[in-house]
């Protein structure tokens, strides 16, 4: 089954360890960033949040779990959560 983009109900605004700030919009951009640039490969948060953020781009898993896991996972690895923007 493909990978869908089903948005969160609300995006997270992410700021990286060098300052800049990204926004997910739904657990296939969360996927990609914790398989592909992930600043720390390690840690249980981590494992969760890619195989829930998988699993919701493939709707094998709900859209807030993964949402959650994410945020934990950011959390782990000293990522600041800097706004919860709303949808435009």
């Amino acid at each position: 089954m493909e990978p869908v983009s089903l948005p969160w109900p609300q995006a997270l605004q992410v700021r990286m360890q060098s300052g800049l700030e990204r926004r997910f919009d739904n657990p296939q951009d969360a996927a990609d960033f914790l398989e592909h640039e992930w600043p720390v490969k390690h840690g249980e948060k981590y494992e969760l949040a890619l195989r829930t953020c998988y699993h919701a781009a493939h709707r094998q898993a709900p859209l807030g779990a993964a949402r959650e896991a994410f945020v934990a996972a950011c959390l782990e690895a000293k990522l600041e959560i800097v706004a919860k923007p709303t949808r435009h």
